[in-house]
């Protein structure tokens, strides 16, 4: 059906345009006459409806059949001007034509969407999943790039087809909550898409599958973009939504763009939603990723229950390191989140103990926070999970048991009528956590010189399941960039011990040396010079060493005492000979305070 065009078509007005610089100044030695081009973030365009900043014969404006043109309009909720789209759509020129992305494209935005009450039954209606909120089209819309209220991503060009979060297989609720305004923050990778809404990560899809990069070049280079148009669907559903701040960047945004630009206290930690948010999976029904471990699996989250029954909570499992529904699946024990369990032939429910009140259980569940760990000593499984639940009083629940376990076995967190909030840093296999001050590498001064104190040295064998991370706060004297954290990878055999050799060393401010196979070109990295010594000052620094054969990759993500996000610095060699590895820490000039070291399963999903 043909869309009638009811708006002069006028060129793009111009918007505001915002770069971000950064000089570059090494360490103790200069960096190579180099070509490097790092990812800068940088924001393209940002498109405001107020009178004094917007121009309305910027964009294009368009009705669907019985719909009308789209119009700035005044808000009821103090978000000002912004744009209107009661069944049409408005089109622009692509502003990224200009740029050149490097590892992504990213957009920001606050949307709301109608909130459609039924006439004859008065029932409130479902939001709108399937049309576009955004699209990106080439010039005759044979090839486009789409997204929606549900996450749904679609692409459409000449080198492939991809689609993820289609809502005719899966719902999301991620924009649940009609009439009302919602920050969403968008980002199209080189390797997937992220979307936080609220300030909450939402949708998170790495893909093996599909080169992305081809999905980033596309959205930088086609002609037009598109709002509330590009799905196919919209002549049916005729769509309706406000759409304000308008924000496209270059390159992949950090957790001060994922943040919701408004006062009160930031929330950092990398949150993944496990579950529905409006309690309706029956048991077993979703499951986290499994945690697969020898020695310890750690897991820490918030639980949300529908209140209805003692047992409509997070339940967590030990498997004989199989997932739910792999081949050879089985389950040494199972245990609900009000003191309740079973499991194979070593089970036994009299080693359950819990301080639960169960007059109030229900009520005290539904916001609490769960620290579960499972320790593991031979054929022996400890259960201890400390529960703070909604007023602030704290539970305890422990469970242990006794049978034939495997060399590695798995855990996982599902439940029923219940979801979850995982906090990516609190999974962890193998690992431990210090309190603040008990672990440090380096006098809390900042005095230790060159090559003087150490981490404890951690070994990876062969190929690790999940990343290996050290978190720590950094703390420097400030006086030089390589007064801070190093990385030492070596071939397994302890500092000092015989046939003891190195495979790289990295400093913190992305200078590094190694074997024959090291090379400087592959340190990437975006950290601006001028600000580096303040940034690093109590930095929070998320360390992960990846190996695969003979590759091992660093990865950092580090946010600075104010709460900015730095452009991650990374590093890959090859050339490792060794079946084990040995990873620890120095510092120089500086002071690292450990909180957490293990194979962290959900290192992807740390962003900020």
């Amino acid at each position: 059906m043909k869309k009638a065009r009811k708006w002069p078509s006028i060129l793009l007005a111009a918007f505001t345009v915002f770069s971000f610089g950064a000089c570059e100044e090494w360490g103790k030695a200069d960096p190579p006459a180099g070509n490097d081009t790092y990812p800068e973030l940088e924001q393209v365009v940002n498109i405001t409806f107020e009178d004094d900043a917007f121009d309305p014969t910027s964009m294009d404006y368009y009705a669907y059949p019985n719909g009308e043109v789209p119009e700035v309009v005044k808000d009821d909720e103090a978000r000002g001007k912004v744009l209107h789209l009661p069944g049409g759509y408005a089109r622009i020129f692509n502003p990224m034509t200009s740029y050149k992305a490097q590892n992504g494209v990213s957009l920001t935005f606050w949307v709301k969407q109608p909130l459609i009450v039924d006439e004859e039954t008065g029932e409130t209606k479902e939001n709108d999943l399937t049309s576009a909120l955004f699209s990106f089209q080439n010039e005759n819309a044979t090839q486009k790039l789409f997204f929606t209220a549900n996450g749904w991503l679609s692409y459409d060009g000449v080198d492939g087809e991809y689609e993820a979060l289609n809502p005719e297989n899966v719902e999301t609720g991620m924009l649940d909550g009609a009439d009302e305004w919602h920050y969403v923050a968008l980002t199209v990778r080189n390797d997937g898409y992220n979307v936080f809404v609220d300030g909450k990560q939402r949708v998170n899809e790495t893909v093996t599958n599909f080169d992305f990069s081809k999905i980033v070049q596309f959205m930088a280079s086609c002609a037009y973009m598109y709002i509330g148009e590009g799905a196919g669907t919209e002549d049916e559903a005729l769509p309706e939504f406000w759409i304000d701040d308008i924000k496209i960047y270059r390159n992949q945004i950090g957790s001060s763009e994922q943040a919701v630009p408004s006062g009160g206290e930031a929330d950092y930690h990398n949150w993944i939603i496990s579950g529905s948010e409006d309690f309706t999976d029956g048991f077993f029904a979703v499951q986290t990723k499994l945690v697969k471990f020898k020695t310890s699996a750690h897991f820490g989250f918030y639980n949300y229950t529908d209140m209805a029954a003692n047992y409509n909570n997070w339940v967590i499992v030990l498997t004989n390191g199989k997932a739910f529904g792999e081949s050879g699946y089985a389950e040494h024990f199972v245990l609900r989140g009000d003191a309740y369990g079973w499991g194979d032939a070593h089970y036994d429910g009299t080693q359950i103990n819990s301080t639960f009140n169960w007059d109030n259980f229900t009520s005290e569940m539904n916001g609490a926070y769960v620290d579960v760990t499972l320790t593991r000593n031979e054929n022996t499984v400890n259960m201890a999970a400390v529960v703070t639940g909604a007023s602030g009083q704290t539970y305890t629940y422990n469970f242990s048991y006794t049978g034939e376990l495997e060399e590695t076995v798995g855990a996982f967190i599902t439940g029923e009528k219940n979801y979850i909030k995982l906090d990516a840093e609190q999974v962890y296999a193998d690992g431990e956590s210090f309190t603040p001050g008990s672990y440090l590498v380096g006098p809390e001064d900042c005095s230790a010189g060159w090559w003087s104190v150490f981490s404890d040295n951690y070994v990876i064998k062969g190929n690790n399941e999940y990343p290996f991370g050290i978190i720590f706060t950094n703390s420097t004297n400030g006086q030089k960039n390589w007064n801070n954290w190093i990385l030492v990878t070596t071939n397994g055999v302890p500092l000092n011990g015989a046939g003891y050799a190195e495979y790289f060393v990295l400093r913190a401010d992305a200078y590094g040396w190694g074997d024959a196979n090291y090379s400087g070109d592959n340190i990437s990295h975006g950290f601006n010079w001028d600000t580096f010594k303040n940034d690093m000052q109590g930095a929070y620094v998320r360390l992960f060493v990846n190996r695969n054969n003979t590759n091992l990759s660093m990865n950092t993500i580090i946010r600075t005492a104010s709460g900015s996000v730095l452009t991650p610095y990374t590093y890959s060699h090859t050339g490792i000979s060794t079946d084990e590895v040995g990873v620890f820490l120095t510092a120089e000039g500086a002071s690292l305070d450990i909180c957490t070291v293990g194979y962290f399963p959900y290192a992807s999903d740390v962003v900020q």
